[in-house]
């Protein structure tokens, strides 16, 4: 955000709780560019929904969509709970399926060269143990964007899948609570 906030983008970021982005929106507003900050679960299709369009009606099509959202459970397979694995889905792989399917068509719409930065890991294709559901949504999400940059293949809008390795976050801290 920052970095395309020095090149003069207005940046839009949505998250579970504003409290932790509102000193990143002042940060950012202090370079002179506009950011919005939105409270929003990405793993509810029905919020995503809603926020695309609030989006679009405030401000129109962002010219780069970046699903970042992710959490980590960190548990070997047969000791971690299905509700675990679940959630971990739920955020890491349908954040991003609910991002696209919301913003790519109102993307496609306003037309002009657009790009789509979807965040899975290198653990999609370098998994470690006790990382079992965490790897198979990150390895659904990398599957998801071949998919994708086919299917847009023609477009002008491109995709793009990062695979981060180990960064300092709160993401395996994060667990199974919900986290954007």
């Amino acid at each position: 955000a920052l970095a395309f906030a020095r090149k003069g983008a207005h940046i839009i970021v949505s998250d579970l709780h504003l409290q932790p982005q509102q000193s990143l929106q002042q940060e950012i507003q202090a370079l002179g560019v506009e950011c919005r900050i939105y409270a929003v679960d990405v793993s509810d299709s029905a919020a995503m929904a809603s926020f695309a369009k609030q989006v679009a009606q405030e401000i129109g099509a962002p010219d780069v969509l970046f699903n970042n959202a992710g959490i980590a459970f960190l548990g070997k397979f047969f000791d971690s709970g299905l509700e675990q694995w679940q959630r971990v889905i739920n955020v890491n792989l349908m954040g991003v399926v609910h991002g696209c399917y919301h913003v790519i068509p109102m993307m496609q719409a306003a037309g002009g060269a657009r790009q789509v930065v979807n965040v899975s890991s290198t653990a999609s294709y370098a998994p470690s143990p006790s990382m079992a559901s965490y790897a198979a949504s990150k390895f659904a999400v990398a599957g998801f964007c071949d998919v994708l940059r086919m299917e847009l293949d023609g477009s002008q809008i491109g995709v793009t899948d990062v695979c981060p390795g180990v960064i300092n976050t709160a993401i395996t801290s994060s667990g199974a609570a919900p986290a954007m």
